[in-house]
């Protein structure tokens, strides 16, 4: 997205090893940051909370629920939306942008709302702890949706006090508030902090974004009719993601501290632990994505609407190829090695992070499986960029039934050295169907580009004339 991508290119101008540092972090920033900072909100509140037994778990599940649900939810409209906010940048409407974003608020609220309520209903909790928790879901979903939005802006600075800001005030008022509310108030505390950084991201968008006269427009919904296959692709991705926890969490596995909330924590911490590990491969990928590979990208295409020499086009189509090979082996070598060393270390850290060792091997599954995660990622946006989202569809799919199948076996067959053996299978056999429907498509890339383009001064073609005899076409007599 331009915001970003305007980013990254002007600290990358600086031209010293410096900028590329900077550029490395900002990206992780970016990509990880606000997840991080929420982490660590929560790790805080762990550690000096009062809560105990049965309270403390019972927030800590919602908190885990309201997150799972959000982002399933989110997968209904990422990308149908960000498709949408790409082509309005393209053609140079950016006044449509935030009456979108007004309009999408207003929908995302009632639709999480409403789930967010009808989930709380099996709660045995009190009416005031339902209420925080639909409100919870609701003010996550809008930060996710304020996130998809906030990658068309510029000033990244402003929106990263509004997330630490958040998450500072989020710890505080969970601290204060558990002590004369239990769970309910430690709940109502950490969104509280989460609701101060949803408005504070919320007028970064309308400043930045608004026009005069603004309003709100529901026109950014069609694109969930007009992108469907990205609709699905976004909910099978979001699904594959946590399908394995849910299956666990609906299992024997599981322990619940009251009706409605289940975990399982020894699955849940290690794959948590695991998850952290490919911050480093994240901000490769979307440096090169946004800086590199998106000029090679567009220099490509531009040739071909310049209409240049087929050399010149064949030069670029190299250019792509090689930019991509450059991209996945950088992420295979920092992210590869960085694996080996966390996977041969595993039992030293969780004794440092004073973990118990019986999540050492759970951890090493998930750290090859988060790996495989970030490749496949890599592969589906390449996917989308080139406009192959039905094969995106379908990558996607095979995520997700390969990792349900498969958890659903080691649940059933009781496999407990083999908790991530689903995420792991899913992932490797994922990131291989997508590469390979990839690697075909772009062997074709120049060929299928050229064929769906209209022929200059191309007439409507005429019916065929069929004579009396039956036959195609009729004679004529020459003068």
């Amino acid at each position: 997205m331009a915001g970003i991508g305007f980013k990254l290119r002007k600290l990358l101008d600086e031209g010293t090893y410096f900028a590329e540092i900077k550029v490395f972090f900002f990206a992780a920033y970016l990509i990880a940051g606000p997840w991080l900072i929420t982490v660590s909100v929560i790790g805080l509140i762990s550690l000096f909370s009062s809560l105990s037994g049965n309270d403390y778990d019972i927030f800590r599940t919602a908190v885990v629920y309201i997150y799972a649900f959000s982002l399933i939810l989110t997968g209904l409209y990422q990308m149908p939306l960000t498709r949408y906010l790409a082509d309005q940048l393209y053609i140079e409407k950016v006044e449509e942008i935030a009456p979108s974003f007004l309009g999408m608020f207003i929908v995302v609220s009632v639709v999480s709302a409403a789930v967010g309520w009808c989930y709380a209903l099996i709660f045995p909790l009190s009416v005031f702890f339902r209420i925080i928790f639909s409100a919870g879901l609701t003010i996550v979903s809008l930060l996710w949706l304020a996130g998809i939005y906030l990658s068309c802006l510029r000033d990244f600075n402003k929106i990263g006090f509004h997330y630490t800001f958040g998450g500072i005030l989020s710890l505080i008022l969970t601290l204060i508030l558990e002590k004369y509310f239990g769970s309910t108030g430690a709940l109502l505390g950490f969104l509280t902090g989460q609701a101060i950084t949803l408005l504070g991201l919320s007028f970064r968008i309308l400043h930045e974004l608004s026009f005069p006269g603004l309003r709100v427009s529901y026109e950014c919904l069609k694109s969930l009719k007009k992108y469907r296959i990205h609709l699905l692709a976004g909910f099978f991705f979001n699904c594959a993601i946590w399908i394995d926890k849910f299956l666990f969490w609906l299992s024997s596995y599981s322990s619940s501290p009251c009706r409605g909330m289940y975990s399982f924590g020894h699955y849940d911490t290690s794959i948590f632990l695991a998850y952290i590990t490919i911050i480093p491969a994240l901000a490769i990928y979307l440096t090169n994505i946004e800086t590199s590979f998106y000029e090679t990208y567009r220099e490509f295409y531009g040739s071909i609407l310049k209409q240049q020499p087929l050399k010149t086009i064949m030069r670029r189509y190299s250019d792509i190829l090689r930019n991509i090979r450059f991209t996945f082996f950088e992420l295979v070598k920092t992210q590869g090695l960085l694996t080996l060393v966390i996977y041969y270390f595993t039992p030293e850290i969780l004794m440092k992070m004073q973990y118990p060792a019986t999540l050492a091997v759970t951890v090493r599954w998930g750290l090859w499986a988060a790996f495989f995660q970030t490749l496949f990622l890599f592969s589906m946006m390449l996917l989308l960029y080139f406009e192959l989202a039905r094969e995106t569809l379908w990558s996607t799919i095979c995520f997700f039934g390969i990792n349900a199948a498969v958890t659903a076996l080691v649940i059933v067959c009781r496999l407990d050295d083999y908790y991530a053996l689903g995420y792991f299978l899913s992932a490797i056999i994922s990131f291989t169907f997508s590469s390979w429907l990839l690697y075909k498509r772009l062997q074709e890339l120049v060929f299928s580009t050229f064929m769906s383009q209209p022929i200059p001064h191309e007439g409507t073609p005429t019916e065929n004339y069929i004579g009396t005899d039956g036959r195609i076409g009729k004679i004529i007599f020459p003068n």
